[in-house]
């Protein structure tokens, strides 16, 4: 784990990228804050801080005695995914260079 990220940053990142990526999609509900507090062995408290920044994304809602319920769609948001994945690639340290470098690459040949 990185020492930089608090654990609750942690579980939103992970979620978060499950959602954009379309691994869990719009209509399924996410783990039981129970389900991840155990399995983490965190307070469940840590989970639902996590689960509130998703919420504040407008990527789940709380549906009361239900759980945690995804409403984004990755369909019509392909802009925005890729806006996602490019922040993650600049917050895992690489340069606007480096990105530009690396597109100009996979595109070489078009």
């Amino acid at each position: 784990m990185n020492k930089t990220v608090n654990l609750f940053e942690e579980i939103y990142n992970f979620y978060k990228k499950l959602i954009y990526k379309g691994v869990i999609k719009k209509g399924e509900y996410l783990p039981s804050v129970r389900e991840v507090a155990l399995a983490r062995k965190i307070n469940p408290n840590t989970v639902v801080k996590a689960y509130n920044l998703l919420i504040n994304d407008g990527l789940i809602q709380a549906i009361n005695k239900k759980g945690y319920l995804v409403i984004y769609s990755t369909k019509n948001n392909k802009d925005q995914n890729l806006i996602n994945e490019l922040d993650d690639i600049k917050k895992e340290g690489y340069t606007k260079e480096e990105i530009i470098n690396a597109l100009e690459e996979v595109y070489k040949n078009d």
